[in-house]
């Protein structure tokens, strides 16, 4: 290793994308339920996949 090259380890890359996917999901699930607004599960996963892949 010549100090340029950088380590990307797995499960910290995993952690960070489950955690991100929970918090989008929650984010989501309780704005529906503050603003009394009619979703449903499938419509949260798919703004939560948005947002995670964004």
């Amino acid at each position: 290793m010549n100090g340029s090259e950088q380590v990307i380890y797995v499960d910290v890359l995993l952690a960070a994308i489950c955690a991100n996917f929970l918090f989008d999901w929650l984010r989501l699930w309780a704005t529906a339920e503050i603003t009394k607004t009619s979703t449903t599960p499938r419509r949260i996963l798919g703004g939560t996949l948005c947002g995670s892949v964004h």
